[in-house]
């Protein structure tokens, strides 16, 4: 229920019931106006009679007139029940202005990156936008090269860690990211290579991270095949690749090519004896055929 405007205890405790604050108002509140609804607040260790803080900043934030001030005819007044000084809030604190607080403009671009040597690695900036703003974005590549706009491409030559460097403007405002790419020593071969229509070639990773090999070219004497975008290979394990798909059957030599074209590795495939050996009967058999039908040929025109 509500206090009672005399003959009261007020106690403060903690959650512990350790004693904070009290106030005896056992010959009433020593601030305060029932009838005109001003509350009783603390300041500076005194209590006061100030507007109710519901709608109205704390008295602290609100300018003092002090009490018992002479009155027109000469006599003093005072606005609380017990003399206590009495706070009147200016005009501006009924209003409380709020000052506006500019938000940093943000820009990013994105995670750190693990590639390999003569990778493309495509990098591109999002951040705020800005009405009727122009946009400016330099970026520092770390290992002496720069680039220019929103969307940059990039290939490192060689292994190492390089911190990549944007600073970015929108009109007035500016903004800078950065993040790590790691350039690794590929651990990759050819582990395998069958033949045929039914047969593949296997690369295989042997490093303990996964590898991006997207973009990358697999090529026999004659035939090529690039590797879609994202093909990953993860630690330790190696992947089979259809003849099928590759669209190769014969291979003589495989290579595999960086997409800067550069060999990463290529693998001689091995034909078994007793497979060279029906290839040589079946080229002798063809040979033979051929001699035949061009005998056949020479003598019908005799």
């Amino acid at each position: 229920g509500g206090l009672s405007n005399s003959v009261e205890y007020l106690v403060l405790k903690d959650k512990t019931g350790a004693l904070l604050d009290s106030i005896n108002a056992s010959a009433g509140w020593p601030a305060g106006d029932n009838s005109t609804k001003e509350t009783m607040q603390k300041y500076e260790g005194a209590f006061v009679t100030a507007t109710g803080t519901p709608k109205f900043a704390h008295v602290p934030s609100l300018a003092p007139v002090v009490a018992n001030a002479k009155s027109e005819s000469g006599s003093s007044s005072s606005s609380g029940s017990s003399g206590g000084a009495s706070f009147f809030a200016q005009e501006s604190a009924l209003v409380p202005q709020k000052e506006e607080v500019a938000k940093p403009w943000r820009m990013n671009i994105g995670r750190d990156r693990i590639i390999l040597p003569g990778t493309p690695i495509e990098l591109s900036a999002s951040f705020d936008k800005i009405s009727g703003a122009s946009y400016l974005f330099k970026w520092n590549f770390g290992d002496g090269t720069i680039g220019d706009g929103i969307k940059v491409t990039k290939i490192f030559e060689y292994p190492g860690t390089y911190a990549v460097v944007v600073n970015g403007s929108a009109g007035e405002v500016e903004g800078v990211d950065r993040i790590s790419i790691e350039v690794v020593d590929p651990e990759i071969e050819i582990a395998k290579i069958v033949g045929g229509q039914e047969g593949f070639l296997e690369i295989k990773n042997g490093s303990k991270r996964e590898v991006n090999i997207g973009r990358f070219r697999i090529a026999s004497v004659d035939k090529s095949f690039t590797l879609p975008p994202d093909t990953i290979l993860l630690p330790k394990t190696a992947v089979k690749f259809s003849n099928v798909i590759l669209g190769i059957k014969d291979y003589g030599t495989a290579s595999l090519f960086r997409p800067d074209g550069k060999v990463l590795t290529e693998k001689m495939f091995a034909v078994a004896t007793s497979t060279r050996e029906k290839l040589l009967a079946d080229i002798e058999k063809k040979i033979l055929d051929l001699s035949r039908q061009l005998a056949s040929i020479i003598s019908s025109f005799k």
